[in-house]
């Protein structure tokens, strides 16, 4: 009973007409873009450069970014799976730094012709994969977005 009242008395009392405030949520487009990284995930320096590189492009395009460590011993071995769970969740542009993770990507990557790869500081370009140096001479925070952004229009 004092439940209903309370309610009635809200419904009663909120003026008609109110404006709500914009909502702070963003809507995304159905595109993915993925980082491989190395066991530290993004804390490591470099790699941190390269995930707000692929935030700036999530705002610029709508897409959704996520990443992936490869959790275990450093090599293509160990990294492939986490490049196929990658592939597997559909991500349109897969980006990998550090060497295991550029390396095993760059092995990958002729086999998908349809998804877009963005490598970060080694590998060899062509076809559906970028490079992005790591000595980018814009810094690799804005080559990576751009890189990103660009292979997500493709």
């Amino acid at each position: 009973m004092v439940a209903a009242v309370a309610v009635t008395l809200v419904v009663v009392l909120t003026p008609h007409g109110r404006q709500l405030p914009p909502s702070r949520a963003r809507e995304y487009r159905d595109l993915d873009a993925c980082l491989l990284t190395g066991p530290t995930g993004i804390d490591e320096q470099r790699t941190a450069a390269v995930w707000s590189g692929m935030q700036d492009a999530s705002q610029a395009t709508q897409a959704r970014v996520s990443y992936v460590p490869v959790i275990g011993p450093e090599t293509a071995a160990n990294a492939e799976p986490f490049a196929q769970t990658l592939i597997q969740r559909h991500c349109q542009v897969i980006v990998a730094v550090g060497d295991v993770g550029v390396g095993t990507v760059a092995s990958v990557a002729p086999k998908h012709g349809d998804i877009r790869f963005v490598l970060v500081g080694g590998g060899t370009g062509g076809g559906n994969v970028s490079l992005v140096p790591l000595a980018a001479q814009q810094g690799i925070r804005p080559a990576v977005a751009n890189a990103v952004a660009r292979a997500l229009r493709a």
